[in-house]
């Protein structure tokens, strides 16, 4: 992917547009019908039920390729200083991962784990399953014969997104808890 954007940059501005456009487009084209030879074993048939989808992409395609050459080419020159300085992006990853994780360590394993996991993650999950489990109405036209039915249904849904937030923020946790130890085991000084 490097020397495809490296040689998309070697041309002008509106050419190198216009040919990232032109292999993003032939990518999806490609994927829209191997799609359709495996699932339909009708090329056109396929792609003229998908085309909603593949005029979505091509018009998000040429939106995003305005900056594609912009942003490559300052992505090359920051590139240049950082390798002026000794450093990677990598290491500039790194640096604001150290950072970052600091600061949340700051408040606590049960914070992180009741705040990020529990309430942020963990209602996102719970309006997921809300929604995807939500029952059928019976032939009554009701979902929920009492309501006390609709408060135990959302009650095990939020405890359900609780834990599951919960657990992946504890997982997460200790991800960056060794990704921090291993950036930061080169600065301990035995004595």
């Amino acid at each position: 992917m490097k020397k495809l954007n490296q040689w998309l940059i070697s041309h002008n501005r509106n050419k190198s547009r216009l040919l990232y456009v032109l292999f993003w487009a032939l990518f999806l084209l490609l994927i829209a019908v191997i799609h359709s030879l495996i699932n339909y074993h009708n090329l056109t048939g396929s792609i003229l039920n998908n085309k909603g989808y593949l005029l979505f992409a091509l018009i998000m395609l040429a939106a995003q390729s305005g900056n594609f050459y912009d942003d490559t080419i300052t992505r090359k020159k920051e590139d240049e200083q950082l390798r002026k300085k000794g450093l990677t992006r990598a290491d500039i990853e790194n640096i604001k991962f150290i950072k970052n994780w600091l600061e949340r360590k700051a408040g606590g394993f049960s914070k992180y784990i009741l705040f990020n996991g529990g309430i942020l993650l963990g209602s996102i999950i719970f309006l997921a399953l809300s929604f995807a489990l939500f029952p059928k109405a019976a032939p009554g036209g009701r979902q929920f014969p009492e309501f006390s039915d609709m408060i135990s249904y959302m009650v095990k849904c939020w405890a359900i997104g609780f834990a599951v937030g919960a657990l992946g923020c504890a997982i997460n946790w200790n991800i960056n808890e060794r990704r921090f130890r291993r950036l930061t085991a080169a600065n301990i000084i035995e004595e």
